[in-house]
């Protein structure tokens, strides 16, 4: 096998990557082993500072295990893109834009409150007819969290707030 610097530039990110979840790993049993220290001491006497000390470290440890799980489950290459999200509407009158109006509202603050970078695409002026909105989300895993949201939302039984008899109304949108 001959060796090239692409070669070499994978081993060494296989070996960094193995070196850093390695490390991760040792504090994660460290701090493990602290939290049954100290429950180990509160069986004998209460100490509130030390029951404060272990919940905390208990809390902070089950949120770097989630995040962790989370990050393994993303584990394809394109996961850890940003990504192009549109709505469309089947039909386009007043109800169904209205929807296509709330899912683009619900992913835009979403995005934000993950402080992802949002822009947002006018299809006003395009040949794309039945697309409505069109976001591009910028940031870390956008496209793993957001490629299982696909699909049709149909029949969606609600009463408009643009109606004044409140009578229920039907629309459907895609994503």
């Amino acid at each position: 096998m001959e060796y090239t610097s692409t070669n070499i530039q994978t081993v060494q990110k296989i070996q960094w990557g193995i070196s850093k979840n390695l490390k991760q790993k040792q504090q994660w049993y460290s701090k493990l082993e602290d939290i049954q220290a100290a429950l180990e001491l509160l069986e004998s006497s209460v100490d509130q500072h030390l029951l404060l000390e272990a919940q905390t470290n208990l809390v902070q440890l089950q949120q770097e295990l989630e995040q962790e799980t989370i990050v393994n489950l993303l584990s394809d290459p394109c996961d850890q893109h940003g990504a192009y999200l549109t709505i469309t509407a089947g039909v386009s009158d007043q109800e169904t834009d209205a929807w296509a109006n709330a899912l683009l509202q619900i992913y835009y603050l979403w995005a934000t409150t993950h402080l992802y970078k949002v822009s947002l695409f006018d299809t006003a002026k395009s040949d794309i007819t039945k697309v409505k909105y069109i976001l591009q989300i910028q940031g870390r895993y956008v496209y793993g969290y957001l490629k299982s949201e696909q699909g049709i939302h149909t029949r969606i039984v609600r009463i408009s707030p643009k109606n004044g008899q409140g009578k229920r109304l039907t629309c459907s949108n895609t994503i």
